[in-house]
């Protein structure tokens, strides 16, 4: 799961951003609502950077990158990855499907909340 979120993350400072990435959730199911906030952010900044105006020259490409690069260290405050998306995740020992109670699972998340 986290693996996916850092590919989204990577797939967005490419060109064709939006698409890249929206393929990557279908592809993988994974939806981070924490880190989605960056990901917008990041993909207007993209395709502002990218936008030509009439008279102007494009940006080149690696300068975009490193522009967007910059910006996610700056959305990220100083943080890392696996703090913003969710600190369990990170944590050595802990694998959130194999450590949750079959009975939690089973009665609630499958249970009362599917058929509300």
């Amino acid at each position: 799961m986290l693996a996916d979120i850092k590919e989204q993350l990577e797939l967005l400072k490419q060109s064709g951003g939006t698409e890249n990435v929206k393929n990557a959730v279908r592809k993988s199911s994974t939806h981070d609502v924490a880190s989605t906030a960056i990901i917008d952010h990041l993909l207007n900044l993209g395709k502002c950077l990218r936008k030509r105006g009439a008279g102007t020259t494009a940006i080149p490409e690696p300068e975009v990158h490193t522009q967007l690069e910059q910006e996610f260290k700056a959305s990220l405050a100083g943080q890392t990855i696996n703090n913003v998306i969710n600190p369990l995740l990170g944590m050595p020992g802990v694998d959130i499907p194999q450590d949750t109670p079959t009975k939690i699972l089973h009665t609630i998340l499958f249970g009362i909340i599917k058929y509300y």
